[in-house]
Protein backbone atom coordinates (compact mmCIF):
# COMPACT_ATOMS: atom_id res chain seq x y z
CA UNK A 1 0.00 0.00 0.00
CA UNK A 2 1.47 3.47 -0.95
CA UNK A 3 1.91 5.95 1.12
CA UNK A 4 0.43 9.84 1.30
CA UNK A 5 3.17 12.67 -0.09
CA UNK A 6 5.65 13.78 1.60
CA UNK A 7 5.00 17.42 2.32
CA UNK A 8 0.92 16.30 3.00
CA UNK A 9 2.75 13.88 5.58
CA UNK A 10 5.14 16.22 7.01
CA UNK A 11 2.13 18.49 7.96
CA UNK A 12 0.28 15.61 9.38
CA UNK A 13 2.86 14.53 11.41
CA UNK A 14 3.71 18.37 12.92
CA UNK A 15 -0.32 18.78 13.64
CA UNK A 16 -0.26 15.45 15.25
CA UNK A 17 2.55 16.09 17.86
CA UNK A 18 1.66 19.51 18.47
CA UNK A 19 -1.52 18.01 19.56
CA UNK A 20 0.18 15.78 22.06
CA UNK A 21 2.55 18.42 23.09
CA UNK A 22 -0.49 21.02 23.92
CA UNK A 23 -3.01 18.30 25.07
CA UNK A 24 -2.38 17.27 28.95
CA UNK A 25 -1.91 13.66 29.53
CA UNK A 26 -5.31 11.75 30.43
CA UNK A 27 -5.92 9.14 32.64
CA UNK A 28 -8.72 8.23 30.99
CA UNK A 29 -9.96 5.15 29.71
CA UNK A 30 -7.65 3.16 27.73
CA UNK A 31 -7.34 3.50 23.84
CA UNK A 32 -9.31 7.06 24.10
CA UNK A 33 -7.77 9.38 22.00
CA UNK A 34 -6.51 12.84 23.32
CA UNK A 35 -7.33 13.76 19.89
CA UNK A 36 -8.09 12.90 16.13
CA UNK A 37 -6.62 14.71 12.93
CA UNK A 38 -8.98 14.44 9.68
CA UNK A 39 -6.36 15.36 6.72
CA UNK A 40 -7.04 15.42 2.77
CA UNK A 41 -5.38 16.70 -0.24
CA UNK A 42 -6.35 16.74 -3.84
CA UNK A 43 -3.72 15.46 -6.23
CA UNK A 44 -5.46 16.66 -9.53
CA UNK A 45 -2.91 15.76 -11.98
CA UNK A 46 -3.74 11.76 -10.91
CA UNK A 47 -7.50 12.55 -10.37
CA UNK A 48 -7.82 11.72 -6.81
CA UNK A 49 -7.39 12.63 -3.34
CA UNK A 50 -5.79 11.44 -0.19
CA UNK A 51 -7.50 11.09 3.09
CA UNK A 52 -5.51 10.77 6.11
CA UNK A 53 -7.04 9.98 9.69
CA UNK A 54 -5.16 10.24 12.69
CA UNK A 55 -5.41 9.13 16.55
CA UNK A 56 -3.31 10.32 19.18
CA UNK A 57 -3.36 8.60 22.60
CA UNK A 58 -2.24 10.28 25.63
CA UNK A 59 1.37 9.75 27.03
CA UNK A 60 -0.44 7.42 29.90
CA UNK A 61 -1.44 5.43 27.64
CA UNK A 62 0.17 2.09 28.08
CA UNK A 63 1.05 -0.38 24.87
CA UNK A 64 -0.31 -2.25 23.26
CA UNK A 65 -3.26 -0.97 22.93
CA UNK A 66 -6.21 -1.23 20.47
CA UNK A 67 -7.90 1.98 18.93
CA UNK A 68 -10.91 3.08 17.03
CA UNK A 69 -11.34 5.17 14.52
CA UNK A 70 -14.41 5.91 12.26
CA UNK A 71 -13.70 5.67 8.10
CA UNK A 72 -16.16 6.79 5.40
CA UNK A 73 -17.71 4.37 3.33
CA UNK A 74 -16.59 4.09 -0.27
CA UNK A 75 -12.93 5.34 -0.08
CA UNK A 76 -10.37 2.44 -0.90
CA UNK A 77 -7.56 1.78 1.70
CA UNK A 78 -4.17 2.89 0.94
CA UNK A 79 -2.23 2.49 4.32
CA UNK A 80 -2.61 1.61 8.21
CA UNK A 81 -0.46 1.82 10.62
CA UNK A 82 1.73 3.53 13.49
CA UNK A 83 2.87 6.84 13.23
CA UNK A 84 6.65 6.90 15.00
CA UNK A 85 7.41 10.51 14.04
CA UNK A 86 10.57 9.08 12.09
CA UNK A 87 10.97 8.64 8.69
CA UNK A 88 8.20 6.97 7.00
CA UNK A 89 9.88 3.82 6.26
CA UNK A 90 10.13 3.04 9.73
CA UNK A 91 6.74 3.34 10.60
CA UNK A 92 5.06 -0.44 10.73
CA UNK A 93 1.94 -1.11 8.84
CA UNK A 94 -0.97 -2.30 10.65
CA UNK A 95 -3.56 -4.42 9.17
CA UNK A 96 -7.24 -3.04 10.25
CA UNK A 97 -10.23 -5.03 11.11
CA UNK A 98 -13.23 -3.29 9.64
CA UNK A 99 -16.85 -3.34 11.68
CA UNK A 100 -19.73 -2.27 8.80
CA UNK A 101 -21.93 0.87 10.19
CA UNK A 102 -24.92 1.98 8.91
CA UNK A 103 -24.62 5.37 9.21
CA UNK A 104 -21.96 6.18 5.97
CA UNK A 105 -19.12 5.12 8.15
CA UNK A 106 -17.04 1.98 9.07
CA UNK A 107 -15.52 1.54 11.98
CA UNK A 108 -11.63 0.60 12.21
CA UNK A 109 -9.20 -1.26 14.75
CA UNK A 110 -5.50 -0.84 14.65
CA UNK A 111 -3.43 -2.29 17.28
CA UNK A 112 -0.73 -0.33 18.60
CA UNK A 113 2.49 -1.65 19.65
CA UNK A 114 4.89 0.93 19.45
CA UNK A 115 3.59 4.29 18.85
CA UNK A 116 0.93 6.11 20.40
CA UNK A 117 -0.44 7.49 17.07
CA UNK A 118 -2.44 5.39 15.01
CA UNK A 119 -2.92 6.30 11.69
CA UNK A 120 -5.31 5.33 8.11
CA UNK A 121 -4.73 6.68 4.51
CA UNK A 122 -7.45 6.40 2.22
CA UNK A 123 -8.37 6.74 -1.96
CA UNK A 124 -10.77 9.10 -1.31
CA UNK A 125 -11.12 10.71 -4.60
CA UNK A 126 -14.88 10.78 -4.87
CA UNK A 127 -15.27 13.24 -1.72
CA UNK A 128 -13.89 15.93 -4.42
CA UNK A 129 -16.57 16.94 -6.80
CA UNK A 130 -16.34 19.57 -10.04
CA UNK A 131 -18.91 21.92 -9.94
CA UNK A 132 -17.97 23.59 -13.62
CA UNK A 133 -15.36 26.72 -12.93
CA UNK A 134 -15.47 25.53 -9.38
CA UNK A 135 -14.55 22.14 -7.29
CA UNK A 136 -16.22 21.33 -3.77
CA UNK A 137 -14.41 19.19 -1.07
CA UNK A 138 -15.88 17.52 1.61
CA UNK A 139 -14.65 15.99 4.52
CA UNK A 140 -16.94 13.84 6.65
CA UNK A 141 -16.06 12.25 9.82
CA UNK A 142 -17.41 10.47 12.51
CA UNK A 143 -17.03 10.07 16.39
CA UNK A 144 -16.79 6.77 17.64
CA UNK A 145 -15.97 7.86 20.81
CA UNK A 146 -15.47 11.53 22.89
CA UNK A 147 -12.58 13.28 21.52
CA UNK A 148 -11.20 16.71 23.61
CA UNK A 149 -9.65 18.04 20.32
CA UNK A 150 -10.52 17.20 16.62
CA UNK A 151 -9.33 18.80 13.48
CA UNK A 152 -10.67 18.44 10.06
CA UNK A 153 -8.36 20.07 7.57
CA UNK A 154 -8.25 20.44 3.46
CA UNK A 155 -5.11 21.28 1.92
CA UNK A 156 -6.22 24.02 -0.93
CA UNK A 157 -3.86 23.25 -3.98
CA UNK A 158 -1.69 26.17 -5.00
CA UNK A 159 -2.38 28.79 -7.39
CA UNK A 160 -6.55 27.92 -6.44
CA UNK A 161 -8.59 30.61 -5.09
CA UNK A 162 -10.51 29.70 -2.41
CA UNK A 163 -14.67 30.33 -2.74
CA UNK A 164 -16.17 29.37 0.53
CA UNK A 165 -16.10 26.88 3.10
CA UNK A 166 -17.73 25.73 5.94
CA UNK A 167 -19.01 28.13 8.66
CA UNK A 168 -16.53 28.08 11.68
CA UNK A 169 -13.41 27.00 9.47
CA UNK A 170 -9.79 29.18 9.29
CA UNK A 171 -7.51 29.47 6.58
CA UNK A 172 -4.10 28.96 7.13
CA UNK A 173 -0.66 28.86 5.39
CA UNK A 174 -0.23 25.47 3.96
CA UNK A 175 3.24 23.14 2.60
CA UNK A 176 4.40 24.11 -1.07
CA UNK A 177 2.98 27.69 -1.30
CA UNK A 178 -0.44 25.97 -0.37
CA UNK A 179 -3.38 26.82 1.66
CA UNK A 180 -5.19 25.12 4.80
CA UNK A 181 -9.00 25.49 5.58
CA UNK A 182 -9.26 23.86 8.79
CA UNK A 183 -12.02 23.16 11.70
CA UNK A 184 -11.31 22.75 15.47
CA UNK A 185 -13.63 21.46 17.10
CA UNK A 186 -14.14 18.91 20.31
CA UNK A 187 -16.31 15.66 19.88
CA UNK A 188 -19.14 13.64 22.10
CA UNK A 189 -19.42 9.90 21.40
CA UNK A 190 -21.43 9.64 18.48
CA UNK A 191 -21.22 13.22 16.66
CA UNK A 192 -20.62 13.38 13.45
CA UNK A 193 -18.70 16.56 11.57
CA UNK A 194 -18.01 17.85 7.89
CA UNK A 195 -15.95 20.49 6.52
CA UNK A 196 -16.40 22.02 3.13
CA UNK A 197 -14.86 23.81 0.90
CA UNK A 198 -15.17 25.51 -2.88
CA UNK A 199 -12.18 26.55 -4.79
CA UNK A 200 -11.21 26.95 -8.41
CA UNK A 201 -8.21 25.44 -10.22
CA UNK A 202 -5.17 27.00 -10.90
CA UNK A 203 -5.25 29.53 -13.60
CA UNK A 204 -4.18 28.02 -17.40
CA UNK A 205 -0.62 29.66 -18.58
CA UNK A 206 -0.76 33.04 -20.23
CA UNK A 207 -0.85 32.50 -24.19
CA UNK A 208 2.12 33.71 -25.68
CA UNK A 209 2.29 36.94 -26.93
CA UNK A 210 -0.32 38.06 -24.29
CA UNK A 211 0.60 39.55 -20.91
CA UNK A 212 -1.30 38.24 -18.16
CA UNK A 213 -2.51 40.24 -15.62
CA UNK A 214 -2.67 43.48 -17.89
CA UNK A 215 -4.82 45.96 -16.03
CA UNK A 216 -8.05 46.69 -17.54
CA UNK A 217 -7.42 50.31 -17.34
CA UNK A 218 -5.07 49.85 -20.08
CA UNK A 219 -7.35 47.57 -21.95
CA UNK A 220 -9.61 50.74 -22.22
CA UNK A 221 -7.10 52.92 -23.06
CA UNK A 222 -5.75 50.77 -25.99
CA UNK A 223 -8.93 49.82 -27.09
CA UNK A 224 -9.68 53.75 -27.31
CA UNK A 225 -6.54 54.21 -28.83
CA UNK A 226 -7.21 52.35 -31.68
CA UNK A 227 -10.77 53.29 -32.50
CA UNK A 228 -9.36 56.41 -33.21
CA UNK A 229 -6.88 55.16 -35.37
CA UNK A 230 -9.35 52.80 -37.35
CA UNK A 231 -11.57 56.01 -37.43
CA UNK A 232 -8.49 58.08 -39.31
CA UNK A 233 -7.99 55.89 -41.61
CA UNK A 234 -11.38 55.03 -42.77
CA UNK A 235 -12.22 59.03 -42.98
CA UNK A 236 -9.30 58.83 -44.99
CA UNK A 237 -10.15 56.47 -47.15
CA UNK A 238 -13.55 58.24 -48.09
CA UNK A 239 -11.83 61.75 -48.86
CA UNK A 240 -9.43 59.78 -51.62
CA UNK A 241 -12.39 57.99 -53.16
CA UNK A 242 -14.46 61.29 -53.12
CA UNK A 243 -11.69 63.67 -54.42
CA UNK A 244 -11.18 60.83 -57.06
CA UNK A 245 -14.74 61.30 -57.93
CA UNK A 246 -14.56 65.19 -58.23
CA UNK A 247 -11.48 64.59 -60.10
CA UNK A 248 -13.35 62.36 -62.73
CA UNK A 249 -16.44 64.75 -62.81
CA UNK A 250 -14.30 67.39 -63.84
CA UNK A 251 -12.45 65.33 -66.57
CA UNK A 252 -15.88 64.22 -67.97
CA UNK A 253 -17.55 68.00 -68.44
CA UNK A 254 -14.02 68.97 -70.07
CA UNK A 255 -14.50 66.39 -72.52
CA UNK A 256 -18.36 66.65 -73.33
CA UNK A 257 -19.17 68.72 -76.84
CA UNK A 258 -20.78 71.94 -76.69
CA UNK A 259 -23.85 71.87 -78.14
CA UNK A 260 -25.29 74.31 -80.96
CA UNK A 261 -28.41 75.54 -81.55
CA UNK A 262 -29.47 77.57 -84.91
CA UNK A 263 -30.78 80.65 -85.49
CA UNK A 264 -33.51 82.08 -87.67
CA UNK A 265 -30.65 82.38 -90.57
CA UNK A 266 -29.58 79.31 -90.10
CA UNK A 267 -25.94 80.08 -88.39
CA UNK A 268 -25.66 78.26 -85.41
CA UNK A 269 -24.82 80.20 -81.90
CA UNK A 270 -23.61 78.88 -78.98
CA UNK A 271 -25.35 77.70 -76.28
CA UNK A 272 -23.09 79.06 -73.92
CA UNK A 273 -24.02 82.77 -75.42
CA UNK A 274 -28.02 81.71 -74.98
CA UNK A 275 -27.21 80.88 -71.58
CA UNK A 276 -24.77 83.68 -70.74
CA UNK A 277 -27.22 86.31 -72.46
CA UNK A 278 -30.21 84.65 -70.20
CA UNK A 279 -28.59 84.73 -67.07
CA UNK A 280 -29.01 88.41 -67.27
CA UNK A 281 -31.95 89.58 -65.32
CA UNK A 282 -34.63 91.71 -66.36
CA UNK A 283 -35.61 94.26 -63.98
CA UNK A 284 -39.30 92.75 -63.66
CA UNK A 285 -38.05 89.57 -63.68
CA UNK A 286 -39.02 87.52 -60.62
CA UNK A 287 -36.21 86.96 -58.08
CA UNK A 288 -35.00 82.95 -58.48
CA UNK A 289 -34.74 81.10 -55.36
CA UNK A 290 -32.31 80.56 -53.05
CA UNK A 291 -29.69 77.54 -53.70
CA UNK A 292 -30.65 74.91 -51.94
CA UNK A 293 -28.36 73.63 -48.45
CA UNK A 294 -25.88 71.22 -49.25
CA UNK A 295 -26.23 67.54 -47.55
CA UNK A 296 -23.80 66.57 -44.96
CA UNK A 297 -21.60 64.18 -46.39
CA UNK A 298 -20.71 60.94 -45.53
CA UNK A 299 -17.55 61.92 -43.77
CA UNK A 300 -19.12 64.53 -41.61
CA UNK A 301 -21.65 61.85 -40.57
CA UNK A 302 -19.21 58.72 -39.49
CA UNK A 303 -16.73 61.29 -37.86
CA UNK A 304 -20.15 62.84 -35.58
CA UNK A 305 -20.96 59.58 -34.42
CA UNK A 306 -17.03 58.22 -33.48
CA UNK A 307 -16.73 61.62 -31.66
CA UNK A 308 -19.80 60.78 -29.41
CA UNK A 309 -19.26 57.34 -29.43
CA UNK A 310 -15.92 58.04 -27.71
CA UNK A 311 -17.21 60.53 -25.28
CA UNK A 312 -19.89 57.82 -24.23
CA UNK A 313 -16.64 55.18 -23.59
CA UNK A 314 -14.51 57.92 -21.88
CA UNK A 315 -17.34 58.78 -19.63
CA UNK A 316 -18.36 54.96 -18.85
CA UNK A 317 -14.57 54.41 -18.10
CA UNK A 318 -13.97 57.85 -16.27
CA UNK A 319 -17.63 57.37 -13.65
CA UNK A 320 -17.62 53.31 -13.25
CA UNK A 321 -13.97 53.04 -11.86
CA UNK A 322 -12.06 51.11 -14.38
CA UNK A 323 -9.71 48.48 -13.40
CA UNK A 324 -6.29 49.97 -12.49
CA UNK A 325 -7.86 53.22 -10.63
CA UNK A 326 -5.92 53.68 -7.46
CA UNK A 327 -6.32 56.65 -5.11
CA UNK A 328 -4.68 57.59 -1.95
CA UNK A 329 -5.41 60.00 0.57
CA UNK A 330 -4.45 60.92 4.26
CA UNK A 331 -6.98 57.84 5.74
CA UNK A 332 -7.38 55.31 3.23
CA UNK A 333 -5.72 53.36 0.19
CA UNK A 334 -7.68 52.30 -2.62
CA UNK A 335 -7.59 50.50 -5.85
CA UNK A 336 -10.20 48.85 -7.98
CA UNK A 337 -8.83 45.35 -9.34
CA UNK A 338 -11.67 43.93 -11.93
CA UNK A 339 -15.12 44.43 -13.46
CA UNK A 340 -16.93 42.62 -11.05
CA UNK A 341 -20.29 43.60 -9.80
CA UNK A 342 -18.56 44.88 -6.38
CA UNK A 343 -22.22 44.00 -4.57
CA UNK A 344 -21.15 42.29 -1.96
CA UNK A 345 -19.03 44.21 0.94
CA UNK A 346 -16.87 42.92 3.61
CA UNK A 347 -14.42 44.42 6.21
CA UNK A 348 -11.57 42.52 7.94
CA UNK A 349 -8.85 43.42 10.42
CA UNK A 350 -5.64 43.04 9.46
CA UNK A 351 -2.00 42.84 11.55
CA UNK A 352 0.37 44.90 9.01
CA UNK A 353 3.93 43.53 9.73
CA UNK A 354 5.99 46.64 8.17
CA UNK A 355 5.94 50.54 9.56
CA UNK A 356 4.55 52.24 6.13
CA UNK A 357 1.13 51.04 5.82
CA UNK A 358 0.89 52.97 2.34
CA UNK A 359 3.57 51.00 0.95
CA UNK A 360 2.01 47.54 2.65
CA UNK A 361 -1.44 48.39 0.92
CA UNK A 362 1.08 46.97 -2.28
CA UNK A 363 1.01 43.59 -1.00
CA UNK A 364 -2.35 43.10 0.97
CA UNK A 365 -3.64 44.60 -2.80
CA UNK A 366 -1.50 42.07 -4.57
CA UNK A 367 -3.76 39.23 -2.52
CA UNK A 368 -6.70 40.76 -3.34
CA UNK A 369 -6.03 40.72 -6.86
CA UNK A 370 -5.31 37.29 -7.19
CA UNK A 371 -9.33 36.82 -6.70
CA UNK A 372 -11.02 37.48 -9.93
CA UNK A 373 -14.25 37.94 -8.19
CA UNK A 374 -13.09 40.67 -6.01
CA UNK A 375 -13.77 43.88 -7.81
CA UNK A 376 -11.98 46.30 -4.72
CA UNK A 377 -9.87 46.80 -1.47
CA UNK A 378 -9.77 50.09 0.22
CA UNK A 379 -7.47 49.79 3.23
CA UNK A 380 -7.62 52.22 5.82
CA UNK A 381 -4.58 53.43 7.65
CA UNK A 382 -5.14 54.05 10.83
CA UNK A 383 -6.96 50.92 11.90
CA UNK A 384 -5.67 48.38 9.29
CA UNK A 385 -9.31 47.64 8.07
CA UNK A 386 -9.64 46.31 4.58
CA UNK A 387 -12.52 47.27 2.82
CA UNK A 388 -12.86 44.59 0.30
CA UNK A 389 -15.83 44.51 -2.54
CA UNK A 390 -16.81 40.99 -4.35
CA UNK A 391 -19.51 39.91 -6.71
CA UNK A 392 -21.43 37.56 -4.33
CA UNK A 393 -22.61 35.56 -7.15
CA UNK A 394 -18.81 34.35 -7.23
CA UNK A 395 -17.71 34.05 -4.00
CA UNK A 396 -19.19 34.91 0.04
CA UNK A 397 -17.15 36.34 2.43
CA UNK A 398 -15.56 33.44 3.47
CA UNK A 399 -13.83 33.99 0.11
CA UNK A 400 -12.58 36.89 0.89
CA UNK A 401 -11.20 35.66 3.85
CA UNK A 402 -9.63 32.77 2.20
CA UNK A 403 -7.96 34.67 -0.58
CA UNK A 404 -6.36 36.84 2.04
CA UNK A 405 -4.81 34.50 3.90
CA UNK A 406 -3.78 32.78 0.89
CA UNK A 407 -1.72 35.99 0.42
CA UNK A 408 -0.35 36.43 3.68
CA UNK A 409 -2.73 38.45 5.65
CA UNK A 410 -5.61 35.93 7.56
CA UNK A 411 -7.76 38.47 8.89
CA UNK A 412 -7.88 38.75 12.78
CA UNK A 413 -9.34 35.57 14.73
CA UNK A 414 -12.86 35.72 15.46
CA UNK A 415 -14.23 37.54 12.28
Amino acid sequence: MSRATPAFRILAAALLFALVAITPALAAQPALFTGVVVQMEEHAAENTSVLVISGILPDTQTLPATVRLAIPQGPELMWSGEVLGGPLSEDPSVEPRFTPGENGFDTAELDLTRGRVGQIELNAGQLVESLGETRRATIPWYAVDAVPEVRLAFLVPPGSQIVTFSPGAIVEPGPNNGTVVALDTTATAGQSFELVVEYTTPPAPAVAGGAAGSSGGQSVATLLVIAVVLVGFTLFGLSIVNRNKARAAALSAEDAPVPVASDEDGEGTDVADDLEASSIPDEDSTPLPAPAPKRMTPQFIIFGVVIAVLLIAIAVVALGEAPGTTQTTDEFVYKVFTAASGDGVVSYQLTLSEGDPVHESTHVFDALAANTAIRSGRLFLDTAVIEVKYDPAQIDANGVAGTLAAGGYPPASGQ
